[in-house]
This record gives structure tokens, C-alpha cells and sequence, in this order.
């Protein structure tokens, strides 16, 4: 079985709309899972969270249930190479190419710092904490991210902080109303960032799909 995990809902669901045969099951109130088939491959799907602890601790769960022989973690991050386009997709097996950070590294200048310092193209907040307990578990982890927003973007982070719940992965359309209402201006700000994002997530699918489609076939 090849394990594959996501931080939100938005990254995941053209991916869960892929599998076959998919059943839903909830290991528990904030991680949903999938198991289904793609191509042939016994797929499990997990939504994990957004960043530290939530990311650790339940794909820690999720591999404790699921009998997982290849794990991916797949999702959006941020370039901090200047070369890198939105909807770029790196591949990381283990090579060190994606710096793990604990929030949003918003700033085109908090960006190049990090690539200064890390040496890093790609900056995400789950990584290096899911890495960890693929280690433990003795499991081979391999990192499919698309480039969300490129090193000279600076990511509304205000805003998006209202948008969404990074301990469940999901949007909160409540709370961002509620936010728009006092601050209309924001919306195209908002917009501009979100617009590109349903791309960036079907380059991120068809990627994702491949890298599955090369892994060995475990029923044959």
C-alpha cells in the first residue's frame, strides 16, 4: 500500500477524486482518510494538518492504522529560488531540497534570507516533521510539492490566516466573511493569490500520479 498525505482538503481533493473503489474512514475527529486504487496501486489518503504538531502527530496515526510499504507527502510550498515558477513541481526523496518552516515565510525578503541561509529552492511548514516519523515507522518517504507562490510574492498571510484552519486543513468561509466585511479592500488581494492555486493543484495531481504509477506494484 502506498500511503499518501496532504496538509488540507484544497491540496487533496482533486487527488481523492482520482481514486477508485474509495472508501472514507475518520482515525479521528480531525483526519479524514480514503483508501482507494489508482492505476492499479492500493492508494490510502490522509488530510493531516497544516504545520507543527498537528502534521506529526497524525500522520503518526495514520501509519500506526494503515499497512504503508511508501509514504508521500504532497502539497503546496513557497519558492526561495528566484528561478522557480508558480506551479513548478519538485520531487524530494530525501535529498534535502525543501526547508521546513514553522509559519509562513510571508516576504520576499524573509525568502531570501531562508534561501541564504538553508540553501533551499522550497519552503513548506510539514516536511522535516513528517520525514521524522517516516524514519521511525522505517517507512521511505518521498515529498511531491508544487510551487504555490515564486520567491518575489509576498503571500497575504493576513488574510489568509482568516481564510483558513491550519490544525484541520479546511477553509473557515465564516470567519473570512465576517473579516471582508470590515476589510472589502482586501478581497483582490485575496483573489489574486487564490486565483492561480486550482492550476497549481492539477499540475500537483497529474505529478503526483505519475511518481505513483513508477513505484513498484506490490500485487503483482
Amino acid at each position: 500500500m502506498i500511503g499518501v498525505v496532504f496538509p488540507s482538503h484544497f491540496e487533496a481533493s482533486e487527488f481523492v477524486v482520482r481514486l477508485k473503489n474509495k472508501a472514507p474512514a475518520k482515525l479521528e475527529r480531525h483526519l479524514p482518510t480514503w483508501r482507494g486504487n489508482i492505476n492499479d496501486r492500493e492508494i490510502a489518503v490522509g488530510v493531516v494538518g497544516m504545520g507543527p504538531p498537528h502534521c506529526a502527530l497524525r500522520t503518526e496515526k495514520f501509519l500506526d492504522f494503515y499497512p504503508v510499504k511508501t509514504l508521500m507527502l504532497a502539497g503546496f510550498a513557497g519558492a526561495l529560488d528566484p528561478t522557480l515558477k508558480r506551479g513548478e513541481v519538485i520531487i524530494n526523496r530525501g535529498e534535502g531540497k525543501i526547508a521546513t518552516a514553522d509559519d509562513v515565510i510571508a516576504t520576499a525578503s524573509d525568502k531570501a534570507r531562508l534561501l541564504a541561509e538553508s540553501g533551499a529552492p522550497l519552503v513548506d511548514m510539514e516536511s522535516a516533521h513528517v520525514e521524522a516519523v517516516a524514519q521511525k515507522h522505517q517507512t521511505p518517504l518521498i515529498v511531491v510539492r508544487a510551487v504555490s507562490d515564486t520567491a518575489s510574492e509576498d503571500v497575504p498571510v493576513d488574510i489568509l490566516s482568516r481564510s483558513y484552519d491550519q490544525e484541520q486543513g479546511v477553509t473557515t468561509p465564516v470567519k473570512l466573511g465576517l473579516y471582508l466585511a470590515w476589510h472589502w479592500g482586501d478581497l483582490g488581494r485575496l483573489m489574486r493569490f487564490l486565483k492561480p492555486l486550482s492550476g497549481v493543484r492539477r499540475g500537483l495531481t497529474s505529478v503526483l500520479v505519475s511518481e505513483i504509477t513508477k513505484l513498484p506494484n506490490e500485487e503483482n
